[in-house]
């Protein structure tokens, strides 16, 4: 991934605006480079963020895989006085640290994940390269080139339906809406699932009882199932669509002869049948793991996008877009290929750091010299760093390298660590300083170091760069607010925590992410998803995808918001950030500049009345999330299925809805998610942007002049934009 000066295929309206990160420095460290943001909400009389990670969902079982590799690192060097001296040129790379030295097991569970990291590298991209070789179709179409929205491939007829940006951004929305639709993980799984076809199974007996959607436990076996003798083999199974979840099972012993196995086939319920033995999910945290989020065990990701593709290409050759397409079995086919893939791929990234586990614990107290002599080599130059490790090297700008170690900072200061005394944001001063000192004409500086504030660097760097490709080419639905708006919000609002965010492009100290194992040492308090929410304010800026939208609707109005909303319940505010394509009547007539408070005048008092007359008619009425239907005294609202709403709608719709504005598209601009490699990453999305605030009791109590708040937040963003554009030079002909 490059350093470049610009966003490509967008405007160049704000190509000559780098961002500053003072405003960010400031959240996030002080005078010392650490923050302690609970202390400080605490003095201006704000309740600290509450929250706890889930039992069994993703986060928890990613930190504690993360914690029982430290704790077995730390058993195994029973002597704290085990260390590694500084060997190379740059000594700056320990200063701080007590006597100079560096904690064995800090080091060695660093370059563990360093090594783990790299293998999972080399998996996804195999897998990006077999999805890629999925959506080739090979033989005659019969349709010319013009009328295919893929690419011809020469003369071998080989015709890629996707085009080549669609392919670089396939298999990061893959992997996002697998990650972001799990719920519960656990080490194997009983339910049949479309990729389960030769599998041996066995029939539940009449006590067995139910099991979980997924057929996801964390045990081997199942504690109640019919003698052994009744296995069967899988056969053929259906869809898993539209009520056909049968599986056609067959004797074990009748598959070699096929008379006989088509005579012995029976058709049983998916629900009746469990895998015997149990399958392991190897399960991962960057490698997809569908088959524990449906019961079909694909992608619907995929499968959208490859039905999108036929049904375009079949609309283009004059046939109708809207009957049978003769493609779906090929499409069927092909995502139970990628699933099968996704396994085989986890599989092998699973046995490779098992292995590296193992190698490492039986070596003893101390570590072999193949662990001692890993480093990793960091190369300043220009305005930019390089970190390389095992031949592959990754790219950022300084200014995010600044941040990532006022984050390890805060995180070391928030969790009063005794263990990490060395201060990263002393490390990278001392190698900037000594690249300004340097005599070269580019002003560069180079050194090796085991500090593990580098090596987890690299390691988070290089997941990032897995996820959304090597060129970083406008990959991943995710845009954050500029620091100046985020300060807006935090005057207005008091935000002490970003819902959905990075190391890479995060403003706050605390903040969900998609990876808690990499991210956690810079902070992150995991998946937002798997965190029970018990009070705080939070800035919820979700990456702009329909699944991710529709959860977060489920989770703030049916989860989270009902149970705090008593009135002994700490304060719990949300600003909600959304792309809105889903606009009022009065919107839509007065435009998105001009009458938006009025066409949300009253939003605060309405809700007050109906959060009241919710508390008194108790069970005369029925509850959508916050949304009260009632059926009397002109308070009735649409009760139409939420798969109709909008997720924009449903939240601004909602009795928790304090207030809600609409920022215009051309008056909102936003910070590209690659700010780590762009230089200039302002772009406007494009699209109106929606600021819902919603609340529980004690927020709208505090907040009852949310709309004029809100309002002068939207006034903020529109002045930044405007100068913003104003100052723009005229663009380069050229970027670095």
């Amino acid at each position: 991934m490059n350093v470049r000066t610009n966003r490509e295929g967008v405007d160049n309206s704000f190509c000559g605006i780098e961002i500053s990160d003072e405003i960010t420095s400031s959240f996030v460290g002080g005078a010392n480079g650490t923050a302690l943001p609970a202390v400080s909400d605490m003095a201006s009389g704000l309740t600290p963020a509450g929250w706890t990670v889930q039992p069994n969902s993703r986060s928890a079982i990613l930190f504690q895989e993360s914690n029982v590799f430290s704790e077995l690192q730390a058993v195994n060097q029973t002597n704290d006085s085990t260390s590694l001296a500084a060997e190379s040129s740059g000594v700056e790379e320990n200063s701080g640290r007590a006597e100079g030295e560096i904690l064995v097991h800090e080091v060695c569970c660093a370059f563990m994940g360093a090594d783990d990291e790299l293998d999972r590298h080399d998996a996804l991209q195999q897998l990006s390269r077999e999805l890629e070789e999925n959506f080739i179709i090979h033989g005659r179409l019969g349709v010319s080139s013009s009328s295919t929205s893929g690419r011809y491939q020469g003369e071998s007829k080989q015709w890629s339906l996707l085009t080549p940006q669609e392919l670089r951004e396939l298999t990061s929305r893959w992997i996002m809406q697998s990650i972001n639709e799990m719920t519960v993980v656990g080490s194997h799984r009983t339910g049949v699932t479309l990729l389960d076809r030769g599998a041996t199974v066995r029939l539940k007996s009449p006590e067995g009882g139910g099991s979980t959607s997924a057929g996801v436990s964390n045990v081997e076996c199942s504690a109640v199932m019919t003698p052994s003798e009744g296995l069967y083999c899988v056969h053929q199974l259906a869809d898993m669509a539209n009520g056909q979840y049968w599986v056609e099972v067959e004797a074990p012993s009748a598959k070699s002869e096929e008379k006989m196995a088509t005579e012995s086939r029976t058709r049983y319920d998916r629900d009746e049948l469990l895998l015997s033995p149990p399958k392991p999910i190897y399960f991962d945290p960057l490698l997809p793991v569908d088959e524990v989020n449906n019961v079909r065990g694909t992608s619907t990701c995929l499968f959208l996008a490859a039905s999108l593709a036929f049904r375009r290409l079949h609309s283009r050759n004059g046939a109708d877009a809207t009957g049978p397409m003769p493609w779906e079995a090929l499409i069927r086919k092909m995502v139970v290929q990628m699933g099968l893939c996704a396994q085989e791929a986890r599989k092998k990234v699973y046995e490779l750091c098992h292995k590296r586990r193992k190698s490492f614990s039986v070596v003893g107290d101390t570590p072999d010299s193949t662990q001692l002599a890993k480093k990793v080599e960091v190369r300043l130059a220009g305005d930019y760093v390089t970190l390389a490790y095992r031949g592959k090297t990754i790219e950022i700008l300084q200014r995010t390298a600044r941040l990532l170690s006022l984050l390890w900072d805060a995180r070391v200061a928030m969790e009063n660590s005794s263990t990490e005394s060395t201060s990263s944001r002393k490390l990278w001063q001392n190698a900037v300083d000594r690249q300004l000192a340097s005599t070269d004409d580019v002003k560069t500086h180079f050194f090796t170091t085991t500090e593990p504030f580098f090596v987890r660097m690299f390691t988070l760097l290089l997941r990032y760069t897995s996820l959304f490709g090597d060129l970083g080419y406008n990959h991943g639905p995710h845009a954050a607010l500029p620091p100046v708006i985020m300060q807006q919000l935090r005057d207005m609002f008091h935000i002490q925590c970003e819902a959905f965010a990075s190391p890479l492009n995060v403003q706050l100290p605390l903040f969900g992410s998609l990876f808690p194992d990499t991210d956690q040492y810079f902070g992150s308090m995991g998946a937002f998803f798997d965190l029970s929410l018990t009070s705080g304010h939070y800035e919820v800026n979700p990456p702009f995808v329909t699944s991710v939208l529709r959860r977060l609707e489920t989770f703030l109005l049916k989860d989270t918001l009902p149970a705090n909303d008593g009135d002994d319940a700490a304060p719990m505010l949300f600003v909600v950030v959304l792309p809105s394509h889903d606009l009022d009547e009065a919107e839509s007539d007065a435009g998105p500049v001009q009458g938006i408070l009025d066409a949300t005048r009253g939003t605060h008092e309405t809700n007050c009345q109906l959060s009241r007359r919710r508390d008194r008619l108790g069970n005369k009425k029925a509850q959508y999330g916050g949304r009260t239907v009632e059926d009397s005294n002109g308070f009735q609202e649409n009760t139409k299925d939420s798969n109709c709403t909008s997720t924009d709608r449903a939240l601004r719709e909602s009795s928790y809805c304090l207030a809600h504005v609409l920022c215009a598209a051309n008056e909102s601009v936003y910070v590209d998610g690659h700010q780590h490699v762009i230089r200039a990453p302002l772009f406007c999305i494009g699209s109106p942007t929606r600021l819902i605030v919603l609340g529980n009791r004690a927020a709208r109590l505090r907040y009852a002049d949310a709309k004029c708040r809100l309002d002068s937040v939207r006034q903020a963003w529109r002045c930044y934009t405007v100068e913003s554009r104003s100052k723009n030079p005229l663009p380069s002909s050229s970027s670095a």
